[in-house]
């Protein structure tokens, strides 16, 4: 009886490691030409971007600076590090907004191409309302923000704000203390409603912290004791005691009024001008 042949199980194997090799260097190769591609193409767009940005047809030609009055033209286009010849496309808007943002003279700013050779920079300057002494003297403009120190060139019609210190100022959005808050209410009914709180009246501003704000002014009226609060109702009683004092013609100028608490308004005038006219009036 013949035994039956069993099936060879160890069958010759593959190259293997042959076959490894050639798929790493298939991939190498793959590697190699995405490289190349992308080399390609990173100096095609330099070159595209070189000759668009020395293109004569992208050459400024007009440069639009809108919105100055302290700053001069000719500073503001070097603080954004724009020249007068430049391609439009040459300019990094982002960098030249950021530039002039760090002036302390610039409260906003946009700077943006107009095609094919126009550039507009629309800029807000500073606002200042009022001077704040704290041993030295700051800009302070309507938001409360402390913008840069006082110099000669600074309008000197500004008033003055006395008695508050650095922990009273307001930082970023959080408020500040109630006196400086207070203060920033008197400002903002100025520009509101001028009278006598107009920045051409009024001269300074006194912060007691126990009894509130004094104004000092070059009106009729020399000190007025406001306190903490009813701004308006209490400048309102103000502009009718100033028309009552002016339409008796008794007084030329108050000394003060305090108007702390309105139930019990105390006028203190300063020279008592009763002429003789008046005194026959009365009799």
């Amino acid at each position: 009886m013949v035994a039956k042949r069993k099936p060879n199980r160890h069958r010759r194997p593959h190259n293997r490691r042959g076959g490894s090799m050639l798929r790493g260097l298939a991939r190498l190769m793959r590697t190699l030409a995405a490289g190349m591609l992308l080399a390609a193409m990173a100096l095609c767009f330099i070159f595209g971007y070189d000759v668009v940005t020395q293109c004569g047809y992208f050459r400024l030609r007009h440069l639009e600076v809108e919105g100055i009055h302290a700053l001069r033209r000719s500073e503001v286009l070097e603080r954004a590090g724009i020249r007068e010849d430049a391609n439009i496309l040459s300019v990094n808007l982002v960098v030249a907004r950021k530039q002039l943002l760090a002036h302390p003279l610039v409260a906003e700013v946009s700077v943006r191409r107009e095609f094919p050779d126009t550039i507009r920079i629309d800029l807000e300057e500073q606002q200042p309302v009022a001077v704040l002494d704290l041993d030295r003297r700051f800009l302070v403009n309507i938001h409360g923000e402390i913008y840069k120190e006082m110099d000669a060139a600074d309008p000197s019609d500004l008033p003055l704000i006395r008695g508050l210190s650095f922990s009273d100022i307001r930082l970023g959005d959080q408020k500040g203390s109630p006196a400086f808050e207070a203060v920033l209410e008197i400002l903002r009914l100025g520009l509101k409603n001028g009278g006598i709180l107009a920045r051409n009246h009024l001269r300074a501003i006194e912060v007691d912290r126990e009894i509130g704000l004094t104004l000092y002014t070059d009106e009729s009226v020399g000190a007025v004791k406001i306190g903490y609060d009813q701004y308006p109702r209490k400048l309102a009683k103000l502009e009718k005691i100033l028309a009552y004092i002016h339409s008796r013609k008794r007084f030329s100028r108050l000394e003060s009024v305090d108007l702390i608490n309105l139930n019990r308004i105390v006028v203190t005038p300063a020279v008592l001008e009763a002429s003789e006219e008046d005194s026959r009036e009365e009799v």
